[in-house]
């Protein structure tokens, strides 16, 4: 049986956002922007860089499936991450 999510008010779909916002979270922690769960400050750009790429795989696999809202939201996102990286590899 499939579950029936209820939309917010700008009609995006919670789960997929606390989906991305989960994995923007864990990809500003490796770029050094959010203290870990131990409460430590680490750059890891690997680690960083695997979870924008899974934000970007998810964009492109959504194509034309996201409310404008979404869309918005994930490019959004997208782009505030790819800005963190360059600037924390370029401090490299």
């Amino acid at each position: 049986m499939a579950e029936t999510r209820t939309k917010t008010s700008k009609d995006q779909d919670p789960m997929f956002l606390s989906l991305i916002l989960s994995l923007a979270q864990a990809a500003l922690v490796c770029l050094g922007k959010m203290k870990g769960q131990n409460g430590d400050i680490k750059v890891d750009l690997d680690q960083a860089s695997l979870n924008i790429g899974m934000i970007r795989v998810l964009k492109e696999k959504t194509q034309n499936n996201l409310t404008k809202d979404e869309a918005k939201s994930l490019s959004s996102t997208l782009k505030d991450l790819e800005v963190h990286y360059t600037d924390e590899a370029n401090k490299n």
